[in-house]
């Protein structure tokens, strides 16, 4: 009896979609951002794409689990239509998320110089501003948008395996292979095999600093910063407790007429041992 798996194969198919996604969104933030990366030479930039094939599987596994778990589970429902367009009704919407999370930083990156964490939206949640601000300055981006979900719906691998089922021995080794494909994903999602799952601070690691946000995507920086709370902010004394303990402001009335010295401010930029030369020698790279 021959194996038949048509469903692991559509998987595959749509999967394989997922990734030109995120490849398409990595080249987009390469082009619009390419003076930050041109310093770090061809190799470099080749080593960040390749590498963000790795980062881009732990992002796709977490964001398309779903739809994974929908085409692995040995079920002869998953020929009738309405299941496979629930797939697809999925599937575009994790791919409509994924180019969003991307192009805000194909367009942000410039500003804040980093891939863009869960702290944009609670940064713009406290400033109160308007989504259409975005809207209206980045309204190119919004085209770029609606025209990549409306290829993915286009483009997305149909099912033409509507009268098979799995029967036996056939159901036997489905099973098998959804537990197979439930282990790849989950460390497929971890992004290692080690005992710390993939992070940020990888990138940097694996591709080099100068082009670590070229190897992330924005959902994988979104997902690994989603339980960062910040700081706290600390109240010891009310501010007029404060202001008689120490008041920064002083307005100084000058006695007489003054002489017209200039005044120098020495400012140190950092007390790092490569900015004190007490610490490196007498030398010091402070210019």
């Amino acid at each position: 009896m021959s194996i038949k798996l048509p469903h692991i194969i559509l998987l595959a198919k749509r999967l394989i979609l997922a990734y030109g996604i995120f490849a398409i969104c990595r080249i987009l933030f390469f082009i619009f951002n390419y003076s930050a990366f041109a310093q770090a030479g061809f190799l470099k930039i080749i080593t960040a794409f390749a590498c963000g094939f790795w980062f881009d599987t732990s992002a796709i596994v977490y964001i398309f689990s779903v739809v994974i778990l929908l085409h692995i589970l040995p079920l002869n429902l998953r020929n009738h239509k309405y299941y496979q367009l629930s797939i697809k009704v999925l599937f575009t919407i994790g791919a409509f998320i994924t180019i969003q999370l991307n192009l805000i930083d194909v367009g942000y990156f410039a500003i804040s110089g980093k891939r863009s964490g869960i702290e944009l939206i609670k940064m713009q949640s406290a400033q109160n501003v308007s989504p259409w601000v975005y809207v209206i300055d980045y309204w190119y981006l919004l085209v770029v948008l609606l025209l990549l979900t409306r290829l993915v719906w286009v483009f997305y691998p149909k099912n033409k395996n509507a009268s098979y089922t799995n029967l036996g021995k056939q159901l036997i080794i489905e099973i098998g292979v959804m537990l197979l494909l439930g282990v790849t994903a989950f460390f497929g999602a971890r992004g290692s095999f080690g005992l710390k799952p993939l992070n940020t601070l990888d990138a940097a690691k694996i591709a080099g600093a100068e082009v670590a946000s070229l190897t992330l995507n924005t959902p994988f920086q979104m997902m690994h910063t989603l339980s960062q709370t910040g700081v706290d902010a600390k109240n010891y004394f009310t501010n007029e407790s404060l202001i008689q303990q120490f008041n920064p402001i002083k307005q100084i009335q000058p006695l007489g007429k003054t002489k017209g010295k200039n005044v120098v401010l020495v400012i140190v930029e950092s007390l790092g041992k490569e900015y004190v030369g007490f610490y490196n020698q007498g030398r010091s790279e402070e210019h």
